[in-house]
């Protein structure tokens, strides 16, 4: 069987201080906001769900419930561009401390993820014959992740 994988390259990542709108338009979606360039790797969604002890005198063995999902962290590696706007935002969130609202946007423009996160940290790094780097950006997810279907494929 063919493989059907997706590949990474051309993922995008879009940051704004506004809600994304969607109405099944990507163009529409990205509309006025910002991507962050230069964007090298991507990891994350890796929260878990705490368990919840509900053991009671009557129990024959632990027994458990799952608490809350808790969508973890989205950690970005990038090349640094000081006057990239998207960049600047994620500086600038992290610095005041406020949320923003994120799109995660996989190559096939068709899906996307869509949430909400805090700016943790900034870190940079450079060294002989490297660029200067920004390895390691966590960007802790509040509240749900919507994974979306657009109704087209376009070029954004």
């Amino acid at each position: 069987m063919k493989s059907t994988a997706i590949s990474a390259q051309g993922t995008k990542l879009y940051v704004s201080d506004e809600k994304f709108v969607i109405d099944g338009s990507l163009a529409k979606a990205i509309a006025g906001k910002a991507e962050v360039n230069n964007l090298r790797s991507f990891k994350g969604f890796d929260g878990q769900a705490t368990e919840v002890d509900i053991t009671n005198l009557s129990s024959e063995a632990k027994e458990y419930r799952l608490g809350l999902p808790d969508n973890g962290n989205l950690v970005i590696d990038l090349d640094r561009d000081f006057d990239d706007e998207g960049q600047g935002e994620l500086h600038v969130a992290r610095e005041e401390s406020e949320m923003r609202h994120f799109l995660l946007v996989f190559p096939n423009k068709v899906v996307a993820a869509k949430f909400d996160g805090f700016v943790k940290n900034s870190p940079l790094e450079g060294g002989v014959d490297q660029v200067i780097k920004s390895t390691g950006v966590t960007i802790r997810i509040t509240g749900p992740v919507e994974f979306l279907e657009f109704e087209e494929s376009e070029n954004t």
